[in-house]
């Protein structure tokens, strides 16, 4: 399961000001994302989404044609950090937005060992760590 994501891009106004928002864990089970208590919009729980996606080795996230917005243009190129949990194992990886066509395999304080793999790679990998099978039709 996705365990946990961290950006310096993700942040929260705390007393008026931009404060990071540090690491994101997810639970076990449903994990739900809310907006604030006024119900806004334009808060960043879409873009939040596409980031999860782009730790699954998803496009969308800076696909400007299929998003309202190209999260880069706003926010500029930055490193989306992430770890997925196996059982009691944790592997940790960050994504650039500048190079979104590989993932790097990190240490857990998300320092990069190793050479990078491509997110077709990534994804290969993913499939056989959740142990999911693709149907074949014939």
């Amino acid at each position: 399961m996705l365990y946990e994501i961290e950006c310096d891009q993700f942040a929260e106004t705390i007393n008026g000001q931009r404060v990071p928002r540090g690491r994101i864990r997810f639970r076990p089970g449903l994990n739900t994302e809310l907006g604030d208590k006024q119900g806004e919009n334009s808060i960043g729980k879409s873009t939040f989404l596409l980031a999860v996606d782009f730790c699954f080795g998803g496009g969308d996230y800076l696909d400007s044609e299929k998003t309202k917005n190209n999260v880069v243009k706003f926010v500029g190129n930055h490193v989306i950090k992430f770890a997925f949990k196996f059982g009691e194992h944790i592997e940790y990886y960050s994504r650039s937005t500048l190079d979104p066509n590989h993932v790097s395999i990190c240490d857990e304080n998300y320092n990069e060992i190793g050479d990078p793999i491509s997110v077709d790679d990534f994804q290969k990998h993913l499939f056989a760590s959740y142990q999911i099978q693709k149907v074949q039709c014939s």
